[in-house]
């Protein structure tokens, strides 16, 4: 028996590098059941939950959804998964501001996937307004939070053969920072009224 799972763009690639993991499930009257994975046997991504284009949502629903929602299915047929036609915009409707396509493609370049779909990721993603500008590098073996201003590590451990990230960091350097402030700048579109705090990391 073939099971299924579907998730969102940004969700999938966690999937493709850590494999499932449990999660939960809210019910209306506000109790939450865990853990739980979804599964079914069903090939079709219609009907579970993932938007597809054709439903109308009030704006409760969509203000839920919109931090969470992708659908990279082609007109009813399954398409390989690439970051950059189906990955980079669902996750900025996230709020994560992806590395430029050439900062990413030279990432990839310095770790060996370690399986199949073992991808390398670099974002930036504000969760505090006060906090300093950061890169997460994330997959192949690989999860680090590097400060843009001087590159030391704030989460995580630096791998061993740290040179090749560490040049990668200095070259784009620039484009990080203006990743940054997009993702600064996706944090006030989600939370307008929150003002700055102290960081916490």
């Amino acid at each position: 028996m073939i099971f299924f799972h579907f998730t969102t763009a940004p969700m999938a690639e966690a999937s493709l590098r850590d494999g499932l993991s449990y999660g939960h499930l809210r019910r209306s009257s506000g109790e939450i059941i865990q853990p739980i994975v979804w599964l079914t046997t069903d090939a079709s991504p219609c009907d579970h939950g993932l938007l597809t284009g054709k439903e109308i949502l009030t704006e409760s629903q969509i203000d839920y959804l919109q931090r969470v929602t992708a659908d990279f299915d082609d007109s009813g047929t399954f398409i390989s998964y690439q970051f950059e036609p189906h990955g980079r915009a669902a996750f900025e409707h996230a709020g994560f501001a992806p590395a430029s396509p050439a900062a990413q493609a030279e990432l990839e370049q310095l770790y060996e996937p370690r399986y199949p779909l073992d991808i390398v990721r670099a974002v930036c993603f504000c969760h505090q307004l006060d906090h300093p500008p950061y890169v997460l590098v994330r997959g192949r073996g690989i999860d680090v939070a590097l400060r843009l201003s001087d590159s030391a590590c704030i989460h995580g451990k630096i791998p061993a053969n740290n040179a090749g990230l560490m040049a990668w960091l200095t070259r784009h350097r620039a484009d990080l920072e203006q990743r940054w402030q997009q993702a600064v700048n996706l944090y006030r579109q989600f939370y307008p009224d929150r003002k700055s705090c102290v960081p916490d990391l």
